[in-house]
Parts: C-alpha cells; sequence; structure tokens
C-alpha cells in the first residue's frame, strides 16, 4: 500500500506542475520540459525496485524504442484536431469550438502508439538499435512538425480542479497499471508501454480542453527537441541500474538528461530570440 501510494503521489505532482507550467509560462516551454523523463523515469524506478534492476534494465532498452511509437502518437494527435484552427481563431463555436477533437484527436493518438509499439516488439531490441531508431525518428518528428505554428497561452484562466484531477490520477492508473503488469508484460512490453507519454498525455488533454488546440499543437512541436532527455535517461538507466543500483543508477540518469535538457532550452530560449 506504501508503494502504491508513492507511485500515485509523486504522479499526480508531476502532471500538475507541467500543467502549470503550460499555463504560467509558454507551451514551447512546456513541450520542452514534457521531454523531461518523468513519466518513464517513474515506470523504470518502479520496474527496478518491483522486479530487479536487469529487468529494468532491459525495460529502459525498449522505452527509448517506445519513443519512436509517442512522435507517432503526437503526429496522429495534430493530424486528427489541426482541421478547426481557423474556428477557434475566429471564435466561433458551431463546429465545435476549443473543444473539437477532444475525443478524436486521443484516440486517433492511442491506436498510432499501439500499433506502432506492436510493430517495434517485433523486432529484437539491443541499445545501439533502440538510440538509432528512435533518434532518426525523432529527427523526421522535427521536420514533420515544423509545419506546427508556436502558440501562446492569452488571457490565463484557472486550472478546473476537477478536471486536473482527472487527469492527474488517469496518468497515476496508467503507472500502476504498467508496474503492476509487469511481470505478466515481460520486460519488453514494460518497457514500450514506459515510453507511453504518461505525463504528457494528461498534460495535453488539460490544455486542450482549457484552451483549444493551438497551444496544444505548440506543445506537440515542441516536444522532439527535449525528447532527447528521455533517450539519455533510459540509456543511462540500462548501463547503471545492473551496475550502480537503482538509487545510484537513477541518480545518474537524472544527471545526464538534466544536462541534456539545460542545453536543449538554451537553445531553445535562443531560437525563440531570433524569431
Amino acid at each position: 500500500m506504501g508503494l502504491m501510494a508513492l507511485k500515485l503521489a509523486v504522479t499526480i505532482a508531476i502532471v500538475i506542475g507541467l500543467a502549470l507550467i503550460a499555463e504560467r509560462a509558454s507551451p514551447r516551454l512546456a513541450g520542452l520540459v514534457a521531454g523531461y523523463p518523468l513519466g518513464t523515469a517513474i515506470v523504470l524506478f518502479f520496474l527496478g525496485l518491483e522486479q530487479g534492476p536487469v529487468f529494468a534494465a532491459t525495460s529502459a532498452v525498449y522505452a527509448i524504442a517506445g519513443l519512436s511509437a509517442t512522435f507517432g502518437f503526437l503526429y496522429a494527435y495534430y493530424l486528427a484536431t489541426r482541421g478547426q484552427e481557423k474556428v477557434e481563431a475566429d471564435g466561433k463555436t458551431a463546429a465545435g469550438g476549443k473543444h473539437a477533437g477532444l475525443i478524436r484527436g486521443p484516440l486517433a493518438a492511442m491506436a498510432a502508439f499501439f500499433s506502432l509499439s506492436a510493430l517495434i516488439n517485433q523486432i529484437g531490441m539491443t541499445r545501439t538499435l533502440a538510440t538509432l531508431l528512435t533518434v532518426s525518428t525523432a529527427w523526421l518528428a522535427v521536420l514533420a512538425f515544423r509545419a506546427i505554428a508556436d502558440g501562446v497561452l492569452i488571457a490565463p484562466v484557472r486550472l478546473s480542479l476537477a478536471a486536473l484531477a482527472v487527469r492527474a490520477v488517469l496518468a497515476a492508473v496508467t503507472v500502476l497499471a504498467i508496474t503492476g503488469l509487469a511481470l505478466a508484460l515481460g520486460p519488453d512490453w514494460s518497457g514500450l508501454l514506459a515510453g507511453f507519454p504518461i505525463t504528457l498525455f494528461p498534460l495535453l488533454l488539460i490544455i486542450h480542453f482549457q484552451y483549444g488546440r493551438q497551444p496544444v499543437h505548440a506543445i506537440i512541436r515542441n516536444f522532439p527537441y527535449g525528447a532527447g532527455a528521455i533517450i539519455i535517461h533510459a540509456l543511462t538507466v540500462s548501463f547503471t541500474y545492473p551496475a550502480l543500483g537503482i538509487a545510484a543508477g537513477t541518480a545518474a540518469a537524472f544527471a545526464a538528461a538534466s544536462l541534456y535538457l539545460a542545453a536543449a532550452l538554451f537553445l531553445s530560449a535562443n531560437r525563440g530570440r531570433r524569431s
């Protein structure tokens, strides 16, 4: 019970924090920070505690590959919701207003994620193959997402506590499900599901519900720039969990990911000043 409560508390706190960052700062910053290995790190950490460091290290390799499916998830979300932007800009609600696509987008995104994950799972993943696959898809995502305009949150409103709670609980339940079914799923599917946007998905739902699609699209546009932190974190975990143990391995992985994200934020700030 204590471990379950810890999973819930950590995941819910992260979802709320990301939502506040997106609202108080910018979708660009939120997209980058969403690339920080939060949901993936939570799953890998608890997999290590419950199933052992070797199981978690193997899952980390598949989590890297699973990030490729996350890029497909985000692109499918964008494609399923991009047709309504003019409606929002004109302030009309005849076509559903800012809530149009709130069901269609997530359904398309999840279908893309699980379809791609099933394909990836047919390949025996190694660290090198998983990294090459995901770096390549990240590069393709950057190119594909360039067509998406950056957005801002205009006249922010206070987040609904009820809506925020539902999305936070959704993320927590996802963590509980993956870690609880780990033995039945095995390290490969546990890792692929660890690559699911556990904390980003609820964030997209919150921002979409409160502000519409345009800022959601901006978060999607900037996610690939920060996603390298997830790759670095999971790759570090695959080495350090068996060698150093869960606690020290987690610390080393977060240190490596933080260095990457700091560089990404610096480059993004310079890019923002030039644009």
